[in-house]
Order: structure tokens, then C-alpha cells, then sequence
């Protein structure tokens, strides 16, 4: 009232109503409520988490990008808003397809350890002294992987041509990358992508 022109933010674990509003938010408990930490981990196995706290960053940048909306709102309107951001809103937010993916076909994902479900390659692979992330699952970047670990049948491959197609094969396309991989130096794999775009 004594200032309409104001734009507040606040942020806590469980939004300003509902049960949870007087509780206190910690970033590991929101990961949790908002599903991020289901996913984290091996198949089988406890959740793990990510070393950082994902939570809180989430939800500042949700608080960052409401704030930045209202204060273009206000230049239009002269009137201030209030954002308001749950920790665990925000993780939820980041879930990217599993409300979809349940809604449309009551699939529930699971952990799946260094792998990304429903995107082939796109792994972890060992290499003589290390190990290396590829993410080769765009249709030319495929093509230009399995070129480079001389997997020609690979890129010709009609069933693989698309994501689809090589999610279905996805062991058979990890065990080549693996292949060539494995014998080699991390410097010199991530040489030979880089040279490969």
C-alpha cells in the first residue's frame, strides 16, 4: 500500500500457502520433493546427490527471471508484483518430460545412472585413463561419431537414423563407442571429437 511501484521476491521451501508453508526448506529436501533426486543415481540403488546444492540455484534463477518479468510489467503498468517461489517448485519445474511421460503413457522414470532415457548417445564411456561424456545424439552428430570410431554400418544404418531408432539399439551403440573408447587416452578421444565437431 505504501509503495505499489514495489517488486518483492520471496523464496522458501514450501510457498506461501498450503501445509507445508510454515516448514523449513532445505535445498536436499526440495531436490527430493520436486523428483530431481529419484532420478539421480544407479538403477537399484539409493539416490545420490549432485555435490552442489541444485535446489537452491533453481529457485534463485526462478526468482531472478519472475522479478525481471514484473519489472517489465511495471514499466508498463507502474504497479509492482510479488514473486513467489517454493524451493521445490522449482526443481519440479526442471523435470523436464515426466509429466508427459506419465500423463500420456503412465511411465514413471527411473534412475538411469549416467545415462539420459530416450536420447542415444548420450553416456559415459571409459577410456584407457578416464572416462569421457559423449553426447552424439543429434542425426548429423551421430553420423560424424560413428565416422570417427569407423562405425560406418552404424551412420548407414536406416533404423539408427533418428533418435528413436538408436534409443531401441542404444547397448548395441554404446558397446561400439565403448569399443573405441576403451583404448584410448581421454586427451586423445577428446581430440578426435573435437576434430569431428
Amino acid at each position: 500500500a505504501d509503495n505499489p511501484r514495489l517488486v518483492m521476491l520471496r523464496i522458501s521451501g514450501y510457498g506461501q500457502t498450503g501445509p507445508y508453508r510454515d516448514l523449513p526448506g532445505f535445498a536436499v529436501v526440495a531436490e527430493a520433493m520436486g523428483g530431481m533426486r529419484h532420478l539421480m543415481g544407479e538403477p537399484g540403488r539409493a539416490p545420490v546427490r549432485a555435490g552442489v546444492s541444485l535446489g537452491d540455484t533453481l529457485a534463485a534463477l526462478h526468482g531472478v527471471i519472475g522479478v525481471l518479468l514484473a519489472l517489465q510489467a511495471r514499466q508498463r503498468t507502474g504497479r509492482g508484483q510479488v514473486v513467489d517461489v517454493a524451493l521445490y517448485e522449482a526443481v519440479f519445474n526442471c523435470m523436464e518430460s515426466l509429466l508427459p511421460e506419465y500423463s500420456a503413457f503412465g511411465a514413471v522414470r527411473e534412475p538411469a545412472g549416467a545415462a539420459l532415457p530416450g536420447i542415444a548417445p548420450s553416456n559415459v564411456y571409459q577410456c584407457a585413463d578416464g572416462r569421457v561424456v559423449i553426447g552424439g545424439n543429434g542425426d548429423s552428430i551421430f553420423k560424424r561419431l560413428m565416422a570417427l570410431i569407423g562405425r560406418a554400418d552404424l551412420a548407414d544404418d536406416p533404423a539408427l537414423g533418428n533418435n528413436a531408432g538408436r534409443v531401441q539399439q542404444v547397448d548395441r551403440i554404446d558397446a561400439a563407442i565403448t569399443a573405441w573408447t576403451l583404448p584410448r587416452p581421454v586427451a586423445e578421444v577428446v581430440a578426435g571429437l573435437q576434430a569431428a565437431s
